[in-house]
């Protein structure tokens, strides 16, 4: 049984609909393809920085793509935001903050381009349910094909 991300992002692309658009606001449009390129190095960035070795990150930002992009990411990973992590994700533009280092989403993308990480082929089956609100909404509108808009 494919793990969340693969269902959510990948098996879109696997079913041809790549260049489909999932995420669209005023100042972004993605499709299915980018939205896996970029979480898959977002992820791979995550690990390279050791960022997520002892489990999720404190997401500490605000419902927007930067939110979304990082909770793909551990999603990717099969795990799930940590409000007690001491990893932490916070500010606007978003800064992931790994002992005394302040990353924008960016340099954590380009990090993780060396890497990219596939989707888990399994999840910890409470892995969706341990989502806040509007985190379980994003994940279950890709999961059923619809977008998800930010205003």
């Amino acid at each position: 049984m494919p793990g969340l991300a693969f269902d959510a992002i990948d098996r879109h692309v696997v079913a041809g609909r790549g260049d489909e658009l999932c995420v669209v606001g005023a100042e972004i449009s993605v499709t299915y393809i980018d939205l896996l390129a970029h979480t898959a190095a977002l992820g791979g960035g995550l690990l390279r920085l050791g960022a997520v070795d002892d489990g999720g990150i404190d997401l500490d930002i605000a419902p927007d793509w930067e939110r979304l992009s990082y909770l793909l990411a551990l999603v990717r990973l099969g795990l799930a935001p940590d409000q007690s992590s001491l990893i932490r994700v916070t500010g606007s533009p978003a800064l992931l903050l790994v002992g005394e280092d302040s990353l924008p989403l960016e340099t954590v993308v380009k990090i993780g381009r060396i890497d990219p990480v596939p989707a888990s082929n399994f999840d910890d089956s409470h892995l969706l349910d341990r989502l806040v609100p509007t985190d379980h909404a994003w994940l279950s509108a890709l999961l059923s094909g619809a977008t998800i808009t930010f205003d």
